[in-house]
């Protein structure tokens, strides 16, 4: 009888183990999860700010109006001639939660991580060019400008529409009916339907 007790006792007790680590484990998935919906709702707002601020200063027509000033230069036979350009002085960090959650980014799901780290790549990399402190605010001929200013619409462009599809991220799992800018092809995913016709200095004057 002893024995037996002994064995129900180490059994029990064996059992208690694994129900407490199980519990544990069940916890520390929840908590995990929690933070990662905390840390998507920040990230979301945060995007859709940066979407509003950019559409409020127009931003886009800004940049396109600063190409078409150095194209008309070009035109006029003065590429090689310094261009003038505007700024934009980023005094407050506008990136303070994502660069506050870098580490973090791999907790959120994939599809949402991958779209959200690439919006904030490419307004970053727009935004370093229009800061005074940048070499192309410094001796940028009107002919390079062109080149630089029609890369800066398409990635400011690809970032408003990357921007707008974060804002549906709500929920710890991609939207039905996923939008996405970068695929083509429907049979690999839906493709972003045509928010507005990407604007380009090769297309201004056309009419």
């Amino acid at each position: 009888m002893t024995m037996w007790t002994a064995a129900i006792s180490a059994l029990a007790a064996i059992v208690g183990i694994l129900l407490g680590g199980a519990v544990r484990a069940m916890e520390n998935a929840s908590a995990r999860k929690r933070d990662a919906e905390s840390l998507l709702a920040a990230l979301v707002a945060e995007v859709e700010a940066l979407v509003r601020l950019m559409d409020h200063r127009q931003f886009l027509d800004g940049i396109l109006q600063c190409g078409l000033d150095a194209k008309a230069m070009v035109e006029g036979g003065r590429g090689q001639e310094e261009a003038g350009f505007m700024t934009i002085s980023l005094k407050h960090n506008y990136f303070s939660i994502y660069e506050a959650s870098v580490g973090k980014i791999g907790t959120i799901h994939p599809y949402m991580a991958d779209r959200i780290t690439r919006f904030y790549t490419y307004v970053k990399a727009v935004s370093e060019n229009y800061d005074p402190s940048s070499p192309f605010q410094n001796g940028l001929t009107a002919g390079a400008a062109v080149q630089v200013v029609e890369s800066d619409l398409q990635l400011l462009h690809t970032a408003l529409m990357l921007g707008r599809h974060i804002a549906t991220f709500h929920n710890m799992a991609p939207p039905p009916g996923i939008i996405d800018p970068f695929v083509q092809h429907a049979a690999q995913e839906p493709a972003m339907p045509a928010d507005a016709a990407q604007p380009s200095l090769s297309d201004q004057g056309k009419a």
